[in-house]
């Protein structure tokens, strides 16, 4: 059989990539629009006490749900395999066993960590919402193999219906009983939908139970640093709530829970389009090898470019919209905002950087990154406690994602990537134009608290500052 020309295959390669990259636009913005309508109402129905047992619960619930994965789905989007029925129903027994291993593990840790935080609700709370788990691990492996194949537009299309339905199924409850239940039985609503849909919707054929001795290898191989590295990302994204629950009320945790929520949009936007469009397109691209650092430049400077964009139009209207949307038991929210944004901004540039080393097999300097944010996070945030209280702790928790970000920097050195230079200036313009739209922004929210009069002048200035950036970025990627 004849191979395909490798620049004919580059440029199928692209066309993919702006295809889905309109997909997962548009629909990171519904999403994304979807959220925080629901997070202000729910603010309206909920207090802040709420949210911060809802941050707690959301720390099991997020951590179950990645480490019911162990790493399949980059297994199978990278491995040759990836489009093998044994090798597709081996991934599948093994991520049923994982989930099912670990609901009965947080059936164990629910009372040791409801007695560590002295809230006996999480004793009930946490094995309930581990069922996600087990729910996560009957989803067919169609929902990789898309991804792999960059069918964007049915897994955006599929995220938007389970998003759509865990909002209404906890609105309504919340609206009958202000609970943190709602949170839990909407989750497990959402869930129960991907799982039936991912069968009878996105398959082509039914998975079956299956352990072949060569995918079993091939997936603990590739799996033990993703499943390192998973149980690393878990604690650095969450670890902040689990530090900051010992330190401070929970109506204070529940605003900063909000926070994180507004403040994480532009990374949960480019994570999503990494894991489903540049990841899958890196893979594809890396034959021949000579070519693949081009390549990766044509790719990474417009997402870069874009990702900062988001993250400094947020930090001008940050303050406005939390003045506007939320009443005075959240004001806090504004500062902290603007001071995880800081983190916001390297953990973007590392998680392009990872899904590069990723597409390359190496998944274990993916793992070390993790460990020094780990490390970072533990002392910088009680280094900060130390100095200035909960404000210096979260500030360390958003400096400490540099440490990541360098080791991504230095893995990309031995492929002969070098992208500090370019990080360097990109931050520098992101830093100036929001210092720039901050000026602006302070001096009309005086005479009036108008979102959307701050959020055009923010993106006008911030586009005039990014613009021949952006303009070089998309001219590379067309050529």
């Amino acid at each position: 059989m004849r191979q395909q020309d490798p620049e004919a295959a580059a440029v199928h390669v692209r066309s993919l990539v702006l295809r889905g990259s309109q997909f997962v636009i548009v629909g990171q913005v519904v999403s994304h629009g979807l959220r925080l309508l629901s997070n202000v109402v729910l603010a309206r129905l909920l207090f802040p006490e709420a949210f911060g047992l809802m941050a707690l619960v959301a720390v099991f619930m997020q951590g179950l749900q990645m480490f019911s994965d162990v790493g399949i789905q980059s297994s199978i989007v990278q491995s040759p395999r990836g489009e093998d029925p044994a090798f597709l129903d081996t991934a599948w027994t093994i991520q049923i066993l994982r989930g099912l291993l670990l609901w009965a593990c947080a059936c164990a840790l629910a009372w040791p960590f409801a007695t560590a935080y002295r809230e006996p609700q999480l004793l009930l709370l946490i094995p309930v919402a581990a069922m996600s788990a087990v729910m996560s691990g009957f989803e067919a492996t169609a929902l990789h193999t898309a991804s792999r194949n960059l069918k964007v537009g049915t897994l955006t299309l599929l995220d938007l219906i389970t998003q759509t339905t865990s909002i209404v199924v906890t609105v309504a409850i919340a609206a009958q009983a202000s609970s943190v239940w709602a949170l839990v039985i909407g989750g497990l609503a959402s869930n129960s939908l991907r799982v039936v849909l991912s069968h009878t919707w996105i398959a082509e054929r039914r998975n079956r139970f299956r352990l072949e001795r060569d995918a079993c290898a091939s997936l603990l191989s590739f799996g033990k640093w993703i499943f390192v590295s998973t149980a690393l990302t878990f604690l650095v994204g969450q670890g902040d709530k689990l530090v900051l629950a010992r330190l401070i009320p929970l109506d204070v945790l529940g605003v900063y829970a909000i926070a994180s929520t507004l403040a994480t949009l532009p990374a949960e936007v480019m994570s999503r389009f990494v894991g489903t469009v540049v990841f899958p397109a890196y893979c594809r691209s890396l034959e021949p090898r000579d070519k693949f650092a081009e390549r990766f430049a044509s790719m990474r400077t417009p997402l870069v470019s874009l990702g900062l964009l988001g993250i400094s139009v947020i930090c001008i209207v940050a303050p406005v919209l939390v003045e506007v949307l939320y009443d005075s038991r959240y004001r806090e929210a504004k500062w902290m905002i603007q001071a995880l944004l800081i983190g916001i901004t390297f953990r973007i540039l590392e998680n392009i950087n990872g899904a590069a080393l990723l597409a390359m097999g190496n998944s274990r300097l993916v793992a070390v990154g993790s460990a020094a944010k780990l490390g970072g996070m533990l002392s910088l945030m009680l280094l900060g406690y130390w100095l200035n209280g909960y404000v210096g702790a979260i500030v360390g928790y958003s400096l400490s994602e540099v440490a990541r970000y360098c080791v991504s920097v230095i893995a990309l050195r031995r492929y002969h990537l070098n992208v500090l230079r370019q990080d360097s200036l990109l931050i520098g313009t992101a830093a100036l134009s929001t210092l720039a739209g901050l000026g602006i922004s302070s001096s009309l929210s005086e005479h009036a608290y108008s979102v959307l009069t701050v959020a055009v002048a923010a993106l006008l200035l911030s586009t005039v500052m990014w613009w021949q950036h952006l303009r070089d970025a998309l001219r590379a990627w067309r050529s």
